[in-house]
């Protein structure tokens, strides 16, 4: 089942996430009608899992966008004050890596025609590159680039094609295809 987004975030930027006494989630919360959760365990010194739950496939998505509309805020803040960055590169979703290539598509179909209908552009590391292990499954980082509303747009899609991929009782890989149950 499909019903949460894992996300990673830069470690320094969680504190902005959550906020003063926990504000910034719950507006984000609030405003989107999901819930957040940030798993003590991180994936590396520099990023960390943030989980968006319950909602369907568009809040999750909008939650998504609130991250990272504030995100961009406080990256180009800093930019204008110190000149530096907090490395933001974009609105990074964890999916299974077992499912990518149904993800991709023959040819990378799929994918651009996740792009074409988002406006988002979609970027996946080469099959050689190991992501983060999730829940006991390794997971792939997609990268959605673009304007807030090309990204919640396509990470709408995303889950829905997943979404779609577990309705399929047929698929031979349907138990290594499982998303994290946190």
């Amino acid at each position: 089942m499909t019903d949460l987004l894992v996300v990673l975030v830069p470690s320094a930027m969680i504190p902005i996430i959550i906020g003063k006494k926990g504000a910034g989630v719950r507006s984000i919360e609030e405003k989107s009608g999901t819930v957040l959760s940030v798993p003590r365990s991180q994936v590396s010194g520099a990023e960390q899992i943030l989980l968006i739950k319950k909602g369907d496939t568009k809040r999750r998505a909008h939650a998504l966008r609130l991250i990272h509309d504030t995100l961009v805020d406080v990256q180009e803040e800093t930019m204008r004050t110190n000149g530096s960055t907090h490395g933001y590169e974009g609105a990074k979703v964890l999916v299974a890596s077992a499912r990518v290539p149904l993800l991709v598509g023959k040819r990378g179909a799929t994918i651009k025609e996740i792009e074409q209908e988002s406006g988002a552009r979609l970027a996946i590391p080469a099959r050689s590159h190991s992501g983060p292990e999730v829940d006991g499954i390794e997971q792939t980082c997609v990268t959605l680039t673009g304007a807030s509303s090309s990204i919640q747009r396509g990470a709408e899609i995303v889950q829905e094609k997943l979404v779609a991929m577990d309705s399929h009782p047929n698929d031979h890989q349907r138990d290594k295809l499982q998303q994290p149950q946190f």
